[in-house]
């Protein structure tokens, strides 16, 4: 098998997408769900974010969601999940939850939570909420899907783990900048 037989599946492989992401995702009442919720998070988050700040909060933001999209690429890569809705056709990830739900929430997090037991309490709650909640409604709706050996207790961990390790990262960056 050479490069060339690869860039030919792919090429192939984004035709297929173009087609069904005109065909079942764009205009349906999930793709603009999937809008709304990549701008409204933002929208808030300018409302209410502590401006003194704004510049650390979103280094917090910004690395989360850089975390959440090698993960989850990784994860559609391997077929552990998949999404059957897509904001736009080019992405094979989840858009609108890693570079907007998902990082927004995470950057009031950090702004909420001084300690880190308040943080860990924080995390395990919201990635209950994440995991056990949002993710079977989305599954309900059509809007992705998962593959043994994944399960929801898995996302739980995922995203307990990365929202520490991104706490932890950006605290041992910012305090070496001081």
């Amino acid at each position: 098998m050479s490069y060339q037989d690869v860039e030919d599946v792919q090429q192939i492989l984004e035709q297929i997408s173009v087609k069904a992401w005109l065909a079942y995702s764009l205009g349906s009442w999930q793709w603009w769900t999937l809008l709304v919720a990549s701008i409204v998070p933002w929208l808030i988050w300018w409302r209410f974010v502590d401006k003194d700040r704004g510049r650390e909060l979103l280094t917090y933001g910004v690395v989360f969601s850089l975390m959440a999209l090698i993960l989850d690429n990784l994860g559609t890569f391997f077929n552990f999940w998949g999404y059957n809705i897509k904001l736009l056709p080019l992405t094979v990830n989840f858009f609108s939850g890693n570079c907007s739900v998902f990082p927004v929430v995470f950057m009031f997090m950090c702004q909420l939570c001084k300690s880190w037991k308040t943080f860990v309490i924080s995390s395990v709650i919201i990635a209950a909420v994440f995991s056990y909640i949002c993710e079977p409604l989305f599954i309900v709706f059509n809007m992705y899907r998962y593959s043994k050996p994944w399960s929801h207790t898995y996302s739980f961990i995922r995203f307990v783990l990365v929202f520490s390790l991104v706490r932890w990262t950006v605290r041992r960056i910012h305090k070496h900048l001081r």
